[in-house]
This record gives C-alpha cells, sequence and structure tokens, in this order.
C-alpha cells in the first residue's frame, strides 16, 4: 500500500511518467528504422574503413563508385561533420568487427547508430532547459519548457524513427545559449557548426544577427565569415572529390526557390523582410528580450520554410524547438496546449499524403521485428489513412496545415508593442501544464499507433 501511495502522490507520477516516457522512446526507437538512417549509418562505417586505410580524402568518390556489400542506394551526400559524428559512435562496432573478423550485421550497426539519434532528443531537451534557465532565471518553467519538447510528437516520432536533423536543433540552440548572453562570437561559430549538418541555420543566422548588431561593415562582415568559416573549411578539404554532392546540393537550393509569385520567391522575400524588420528594431538589451526575440525570429523563419517549399518530413522538426521557447517566453500558454496536438497531427496528415510509406509498417521491417525473422513483411499504407487521403486529398490537408502554422505565427506578432498577440487579454502568466500536454502527445501517439496496428491486421489477414 505505501508503493502504491507514493506512486499516486504528485513526485511518484512525475517518476512514473518520466520511466513510461523513456520505456515508450527506447520500444520506438527499438522497433522503426528508416531507410535514410540506413543508408547514412553504412556511409559512416565506410568513412571508418576509409580513415583507417588512409584514404580519408576519397571517402565520397568511393561510396559514390559502391564498391561495397552494404546497403545503400544513394550516395554520401551530406557534410563530412556529419559523417565524422556517426563514425565516432559507430567506432566501437568497427573496433569489435575488426578484432574478431566479424563481417558487419548491419541491423546491429543501424540499432546502434540509432541510439544516437534519440540521444540528441534528449541532449536537446537537456539544452532547451539551459537556455529558458539562462534567459528567464526560472528552473521551473525551464524544466517544463524541455518536458514540452519532448512530448512534442514530432520531435518523439522523427528521433525513433532514426532521421537525424536533432543534432543541428541542438547546436542551434546551443548557439542560442551564446546569443541572450550577448556573445555573438560563440553564437557565430555554433550556428556555423549547426549548419555543417543543416544549411537552414544560416536562415535563421542572418535576422537575428542584423537584430543584434547594427553596423555593417565592423560587425557583420567578421561575423559572418565566422559563421560559414566550418562549412567552408570542410568543403574546401573534400573539393574535387565529393562524388554528386553537388548535384545534391543543386537540388536542395533549388527547393528555395519553387514557391513564387511570378518571378519573386517567397520564402526568400519573407526573409528578407524579416531581416529589414530586425535591422529596423532596436536591439534587445536584457536576456528575457534576446530570448522572445529568437523564439519569434525561429518561428517565422522555419514557418516561412514549411509554408513555402517542398520539405522532407525531417525538417518538420525545426519549428517545434522555437515554438517552445516562445510560450515558455509569454502568458498565455494554455494556447500551446490546443494548438500543439493539432499542429502535430496536420503535420503527419500531410506527410503522409506527400511521403506514402514514409511514417508507416515498411519501417518495421528493418527494426527489431528483423530479428524474429518478420522481414517478410508486405508495405501497405494503413486503410485509415488511405481513407483520410481519399476523402481529404492533399490540398485540404496543406490548408489545415498552413492554418494552423499561421495562427501558431500571428499569435506571435507583436504590433504595438505590448507583447504578442497571444497575451492580450491575459493579464497574469499561466502555468505550464505537463499533464495537458501529455494528454495530446498521447492522442497523436495514439492515432499514429492505431493506423499502423491496422494497417499490420490489413496485411496479415
Amino acid at each position: 500500500m505505501t508503493k502504491i501511495r507514493t506512486l499516486l502522490n504528485e513526485k511518484g507520477a512525475a517518476k512514473a511518467g518520466k520511466l513510461l516516457y523513456l520505456v515508450l522512446l527506447l520500444c520506438f526507437t527499438a522497433a522503426f528504422v528508416h531507410p535514410d538512417l540506413m543508408e547514412t549509418a553504412n556511409h559512416s562505417y565506410l568513412l571508418l574503413d576509409n580513415i583507417f586505410s588512409g584514404r580519408f580524402l576519397d571517402f565520397y568518390t568511393d561510396v559514390f563508385a559502391h564498391g561495397s556489400d552494404l546497403y545503400y542506394i544513394n550516395a554520401a551526400h551530406y557534410n563530412i561533420a556529419a559523417y565524422m559524428m556517426f563514425a565516432v559512435w559507430e567506432l566501437p562496432v568497427w573496433l569489435v568487427n575488426r578484432v574478431f573478423s566479424l563481417a558487419v550485421n548491419e541491423p546491429v550497426l543501424w540499432q546502434w547508430t540509432k541510439l544516437l539519434c534519440t540521444g540528441f532528443l534528449l541532449a536537446s531537451a537537456w539544452q532547451m532547459k539551459r537556455l529558458v534557465a539562462a534567459s528567464l532565471g526560472d528552473e521551473d518553467t525551464a524544466k517544463k519548457a524541455a518536458w514540452l519538447f519532448l512530448l512534442s510528437p514530432i520531435p518523439f516520432l522523427l528521433a525513433s524513427f532514426g532521421f537525424y536533423d536533432l543534432p543541428a536543433v541542438f547546436l542551434m540552440l546551443t548557439a542560442l545559449c551564446r546569443y541572450v548572453k550577448d556573445d555573438l562570437k560563440g553564437f557565430c561559430l555554433w550556428m556555423g557548426c549547426s549548419a555543417l549538418f543543416k544549411i537552414f541555420a544560416l536562415l535563421l543566422f542572418v535576422p537575428l544577427l542584423l537584430l543584434a548588431r547594427k553596423k555593417p561593415v565592423r560587425e557583420w562582415i567578421p561575423l559572418g565569415l565566422l559563421t560559414v568559416a566550418p562549412y567552408a573549411l570542410t568543403t574546401l578539404l573534400f573539393l574535387g572529390r565529393t562524388g554528386d554532392v553537388n548535384d545534391f546540393m543543386d537540388l536542395i537550393i533549388r527547393r528555395f526557390f519553387e514557391f513564387t509569385v511570378g518571378f519573386v520567391p517567397l520564402l526568400f522575400t519573407a526573409i528578407a523582410v524579416l531581416s529589414v524588420w530586425c535591422y529596423l528594431r532596436p536591439a534587445p538589451a536584457a536576456p528575457e528580450q534576446r530570448l522572445r526575440a529568437a523564439a519569434s525570429c525561429g518561428l517565422a523563419v522555419f514557418g516561412a520554410m514549411l509554408l513555402f517549399m517542398i520539405w522532407h518530413p525531417q525538417w518538420s522538426v525545426f519549428i517545434f524547438p522555437f515554438y517552445i521557447l516562445a510560450v515558455a517566453g509569454q502568458r498565455n500558454r494554455g494556447l500551446y496546449e490546443l494548438l500543439s496536438p493539432v499542429l502535430s497531427g496536420c503535420i503527419l496528415l500531410y506527410i503522409y499524403t506527400c511521403y506514402p510509406n514514409q511514417l508507416e509498417a515498411n519501417m518495421l521491417v528493418w527494426g527489431a521485428a528483423y530479428f524474429i525473422r518478420f522481414e517478410a513483411l508486405l508495405i501497405e499504407p494503413p486503410p485509415v489513412l488511405t481513407l483520410m487521403a481519399r476523402y481529404l486529398p492533399a490540398t485540404a490537408l496543406s490548408m489545415a496545415f498552413a492554418a494552423v502554422l499561421v495562427c501558431v505565427i500571428l499569435f506571435r506578432f507583436d504590433a504595438g508593442g505590448r507583447g504578442p498577440l497571444a497575451d492580450r487579454n491575459v493579464p497574469k502568466a499561466q502555468p505550464i501544464s505537463l499533464p495537458r500536454a501529455a494528454a495530446g502527445f498521447g492522442l497523436v501517439i495514439a492515432f499514429w499507433l492505431l493506423c499502423l496496428l491496422l494497417s499490420l491486421f490489413a496485411i496479415n489477414r
């Protein structure tokens, strides 16, 4: 009875909730493997082969030649820093295989690599806690902001599937920790490191720099050079030895210009307007003001990216840290509990219509089920989502997703210097409710699991 009473009290329930979350995260991590992670894990393993054979600079060309039996369809397309990070993580597996003359067990390698993705989810939450605490001086709000990030369905699912944009998110949050302290050199260097994993960090860097510093020649040029230095140096290192990386980067850059009005690209127009707005506003003087400005700029930049370009499912993770930072710095926090699960649900449905078979049972093939000989699983979309796609076409789902995202951005808009629109008529700060956030998280995850179970039932009936 004593143990039951302890479990039912506030502290006991919190410990039980944390344990349940961790178990769920590890189960999802073990169960699902996305093909993108499979390829990157194998590329990083091949990088170790190249390093220890003295062919480090031939990595991209060797992978492009496809002289290995390891599974991958696409060549290595990312910056060498990403492959180095995974290679360091995979080094114990590589050493065991070499010492004992073992062949590579690819599913084991994928599972090991996925743990790093899961680790970056937890590390990003920890960095968010540090950022909010340093800005607001409120440890309770900082802890709850970290849990809001962990309880966001999209980061949770993408980390457990094996998408790997979270290192870029972690480094961006690290950069913001320097930004709120007005350490612009540290901010620029960390943003440059984030750009090694995803160049989207540079889209946010520009308006934040213009907000903090107003002298173009004396301040912008050296700080800009410091930001691009990591990417420039790693690119020059492999100049002329990158396989088809340039073709891949051209494809990504073209996506920035696909949504236009006439000849005017909407994404860069939105960022240009935001940059001018930031330059004309006075520089924020206090850490709390810098945090709010960074949250608003992040929402605007990554919101525009999701609205004005064709995005990969894993890119949707970038909007959530800034949404949560915005909530931590405003009084109206109840609005988040309503909109967050709706936004996550709309993103999942939008991903399904644009990228079928990205979120369904096919990822079970190479997860933990592989070890119990479940690899013969057929690939079929969940019947529920198939039915919804029939009666709710992609245009309707994209309209719903866009409407919710625009509302999220507008509620942060401060038109008259009186704070964001969400705080109007809310005189007192509302507490962050983790139970209600957990309920929204559970609702979205339960819906996705229901679709998955129905898919498995349809396959095996």
